[in-house]
């Protein structure tokens, strides 16, 4: 399940797609950017529906409650590998 530990390297996959939670900020000039969350659902390599959340508690309770039926996926332990089917270049 991803929380709020391994939520920048875990996302569930099922069959050619995958969702997963990026970050990324909104720019008001003056005032401190806000940080928003997004969850993410890829085809392949096309992102084919995104939402945001100013929280990240709340985009993981969002994608858990989504997705979690799907395979858990923990990309982290597949740069820890070794040997051509763990290389994240291919």
């Amino acid at each position: 399940m991803i929380n709020q530990k391994n939520w920048s390297f875990c996302e569930y996959r099922s069959g050619d797609f995958r969702a997963n939670i990026s970050i990324g900020a909104e720019d008001h000039h003056e005032e401190e950017p806000q940080v928003i969350y997004f969850i993410n659902k890829f085809q392949e390599d096309n992102l084919i529906y995104q939402t945001q959340t100013a929280e990240l508690d709340s985009a993981v309770d969002l994608i858990n409650s989504r997705y979690q039926e799907w395979e858990f996926v923990d990309l982290e332990k597949k740069l820890h590998g070794s040997g051509c089917s763990t290389c994240q270049a291919h």
